[in-house]
């Protein structure tokens, strides 16, 4: 994994004099607002974030998102109850059934890395370009775990598609961050969480 990392962090060192636009319109957007969702190994994972352009092919981005389970999704169960006096006249009655699951929020700086341009057409304002996004994982621990990892390392990497001010991803992530971590009923010491998600920025 610090093998690929390096190898992203040469990127703008060979990149030519063509890359992802930060101008729009004769005007320059170097902030990016991006959502990403995924499914992993471990379940889903949501994460929103903020990036910061230093140039066309470097930046920086700080994101907040959630990580769990499936189960933790679906939260709400119907149970049948004839003989409940409360809604007469009404043969079901709606309860929340709390199925309890594993949920943890992160914290995930990164540095974001962009190639130059793959694919340019230019009548439909549309660039493409590959993407490195080598960062840092900080996880809240369960509560009931014991000595739970909350630094580890992430890699993202894929292709994005910048239309105008919109940008659309496709990629793959790699990371050691278990959602297991620190519980007893789970020994996993050397854990590896792949993910394959999607996601959508803007540029402001």
């Amino acid at each position: 994994m610090k093998k690929i990392i390096a190898l992203l962090l040469l990127i703008p060192a060979f990149a030519g004099l063509s890359g992802q636009s930060l101008k729009v319109d004769d005007k320059s957007y170097r902030w990016e607002g991006s959502l990403y969702a995924g499914l992993n190994t471990d379940g889903y994972e949501v994460d929103g974030g903020v990036s910061f352009f230093i140039n066309r092919f470097v930046g920086v981005r700080c994101g907040v998102g959630v990580t769990g389970e499936i189960g933790s999704l679906s939260k709400l169960s119907i149970v049948f109850d004839y003989d409940d006096p409360i809604l007469p006249g009404n043969d079901y009655d709606y309860y929340y059934n709390d199925h309890s699951s594993l949920t943890r929020m992160r914290f995930t700086p990164a540095l974001v890395l962009r190639s130059p341009c793959l694919y340019e057409w230019r009548e439909q304002d549309v660039q493409i370009y590959l993407f490195g996004e080598p960062g840092l994982v900080f996880s809240t621990p369960e509560h009931d775990s014991h000595r739970a990892r909350w630094l580890n390392l992430m890699l993202r990497a894929g292709l994005n598609m910048q239309v105008d001010r919109w940008v659309f991803t496709i990629g793959y992530g790699i990371t050691d961050y278990s959602l297991t971590s620190g519980l007893k009923q789970f020994k996993q010491p050397n854990h590896i969480t792949h993910t394959g998600f999607i996601g959508a920025g803007y540029k402001f």
